[in-house]
């Protein structure tokens, strides 16, 4: 178990697909005292980056064929799931978010009983690179969805900087196996985790 999180299984799942140099600095920085494995799914990548990676506590998937982002990160799911991760952790492969900031959707897991933390780039605290005024404007549009619909105060719902407890995916109304959640898997266990009223909290990320 991780040395931070000693009565806890924390995985952190990272797909990748041609990151090349960006994804052996973000190596370099993820804090291995906070997990237990980083997971990374290699969605056939060609840049040969991951090639020489060898870490005790990194585990290297790779898929067979080119796939979309959701069904990536399913792969590294369902891994930290038979690995018997209690709580699971998503980050970007290509550099955007920071490593370091893992506490802070860790803790509130840990410490204040919350079942998913979901980073956020708008509450104080958080920020955000250069982002083109279309996606900043969609990035902002959501989370009024969300409120509308669900009641929950959203500041930022398409930041894939996240972690939740694996028993969330455990649960019979969450099927993260669906073939139509290839593409869009992050935010369906986003909706139905507010949907079916577990405990949700925003971290600034």
């Amino acid at each position: 178990m991780s040395q931070q999180y000693p009565d806890h299984h924390v995985y952190l799942v990272i797909p990748v697909h041609n990151e090349g140099a960006r994804i052996k600095s973000l190596i370099m920085r993820i804090p291995f005292g906070h997990i237990d494995m980083a997971v990374i799914v290699d969605d056939c990548s060609t840049d040969g980056a991951l090639d020489a990676v060898s870490h005790p506590e990194i585990a290297i998937l790779r898929n067979e064929s080119h796939q979309n982002i959701g069904a990536t990160i399913r792969n590294g799911l369902n891994y930290a799931l038979e690995q018997s991760a209690d709580i699971i952790a998503i980050m970007a492969g290509n550099g955007k978010d920071d490593s370091a900031e893992l506490s802070r959707l860790i803790d509130p897991i840990v410490y204040e009983d919350y079942q998913f933390a979901q980073g956020s780039r708008y509450l104080r605290g958080g920020r955000f690179n250069r982002m083109p005024f279309h996606r900043r404007l969609g990035t902002r549009l959501y989370p009024v969805l969300i409120r509308v619909t669900t009641g929950f105060p959203a500041t930022d719902t398409t930041n894939g900087f996240r972690a939740f407890r694996a028993s969330i995916l455990k649960d019979p109304c969450i099927d993260i196996n669906q073939d139509w959640l290839r593409v869009c898997l992050e935010y369906y266990i986003y909706i139905r985790s507010l949907q079916l009223h577990y405990r949700l909290k925003e971290a600034p990320v």
